[in-house]
């Protein structure tokens, strides 16, 4: 979390490693170059930050880096808050979406909730402030469009493909598009390019021509054996 904007960044980690935490940290600077910020320091807190690797990447970089006593967490305040905060946020709309979506949605989506409660959190202003941390951040005056946010693990129908691509519809009753997980959307396209998590394949795919059931109105108070059934959970062999 950048102290002064107060913008965050989340990059999901499979272990605590050095190797890991270094990976997250380019994650970080890339992503703050791409809106004209360099990191100068760090400030953190012990643990795997002391680790040599995480030095040696801060000495090579110029970059400088300070710690927070042992134990004294609140030394670090602003990042202790922010990690709160997104937990809350991501928990609440993880289990608002399981809620209402049972069948499809669960625990697992989890990283992708952080994600998108992050997402959220940059696009809106802070108490009493007029700009939002991401406009902070980047220094620029153009709000992010709130249109392109839609409530996370919704029902999302993505376009068939041969439509997508100009080609005639087929027969007149088969269906004309599938049903997927919101799953927020892609950071590595237009805000209004969405990653949606196909029901059958279990695999996540960046979609442009969807149509979001925001209210899970297609879902809700409707027979189980009525609706598209879920198999990425059998697919990803979770639970």
């Amino acid at each position: 979390v950048d102290h002064f904007s107060r913008v965050d960044y989340v990059v999901p980690q499979i272990s605590l490693t050095s190797e890991e935490t270094v990976k997250a940290k380019h994650s970080f600077e890339v992503w703050a170059a791409s809106h004209g910020v360099k990191v100068k320091h760090y400030h953190a807190d012990n643990g795997c930050f002391q680790d040599n690797a995480w030095k040696a990447d801060c000495e090579v970089k110029g970059q400088g880096v300070t710690y927070c006593g042992v134990g004294a967490h609140w030394q670090n305040g602003i990042a202790e808050k922010r990690i709160c905060d997104l937990n809350d946020m991501a928990t609440v709309i993880l289990n608002y979406a399981q809620r209402k979506w049972p069948q499809a949605i669960s625990t697992h989506l989890w990283p992708c909730a952080l994600r998108a409660a992050s997402d959220t959190g940059n696009s809106l202003p802070r108490l009493n402030q007029q700009q939002s941390p991401i406009e902070i951040f980047s220094n620029a005056k153009v709000r992010p469009n709130l249109r392109h946010h839609h409530p996370f693990g919704c029902p999302v129908y993505v376009l068939d493909g041969k439509l997508q691509s100009g080609q005639k519809a087929r027969k007149k009753w088969t269906d004309r598009a599938r049903v997927g997980v919101n799953l927020g959307f892609s950071p590595q396209h237009s805000k209004s390019v969405a990653l949606v998590l196909s029901l059958s394949t279990g695999l996540v795919s960046t979609q442009f021509h969807c149509q979001f059931d925001e209210s899970f109105q297609t879902v809700r108070g409707i027979d189980a054996n009525l609706q598209p059934p879920s198999l990425w959970q059998q697919k990803a062999s979770v639970k």
